[in-house]
């Protein structure tokens, strides 16, 4: 479960990617990223969230949305899965939803 719920930089700044991981990296790999201006995360077992910022603001590359977010479609994944399992559609508006068809003591994304 990630307990951030916001991300604040201070001063001038570019953003290529917001990328969280369930590790904690070396000293010597954090180093290698902030020394290559090229470095592409790639999302891979340890990625909790990857977010691109390629074309403006907007993560993920959405340059705008000409039409109205009508509803969200949720799923999840097991840790020990790879395929994402549909719980959801829900309306715009809406902030959450339940999933009973989980297991005790299971993580999902």
């Amino acid at each position: 479960m990630l307990s951030y719920d916001n991300v604040t930089v201070y001063g001038n700044a570019k953003i290529d990617y917001m990328w969280i991981t369930n590790v904690t990296e070396t000293s010597d790999f954090i180093t290698g990223v902030l020394n290559n201006y090229t470095y592409q995360p790639v999302w891979d077992g340890t990625t909790i969230l990857l977010a691109p910022y390629t074309e403006n603001i907007n993560a993920g590359s959405v340059i705008s949305l000409d039409e109205t977010i009508l509803s969200w479609v949720v799923y999840r994944r097991s840790i020990k899965d790879s395929v994402l399992t549909y719980i959801a559609t829900i309306p715009a508006f809406q902030t959450e939803v339940v999933d009973y068809n989980v297991q005790i003591g299971q993580s999902y994304q």
